[in-house]
């Protein structure tokens, strides 16, 4: 699990799009809303840092 204490206070977009698809890339499980709430983003811009990493590993026809 995400730890805030981790996570710099103020990161750029790349930084937050790279910290969510590692954390996304170490344990699938994780939600979108328990990264963003650990990076300081929404769900839906966690959404879309991460769409193409799930469309590459969830079998056909199972969204999120």
């Amino acid at each position: 699990m995400l730890k805030k204490s981790l996570v710099p206070q103020k990161q750029t977009e790349d930084d937050a799009r790279d910290t969510a698809r590692r954390a996304y890339t170490r344990n699938p499980d994780l939600s979108s809303g328990k990264i963003g709430k650990a990076i300081g983003r929404s769900k839906q811009t966690v959404d879309t840092y991460l769409t193409d990493l799930r469309a590459a590993t969830q079998p056909a026809g199972h969204e999120y």
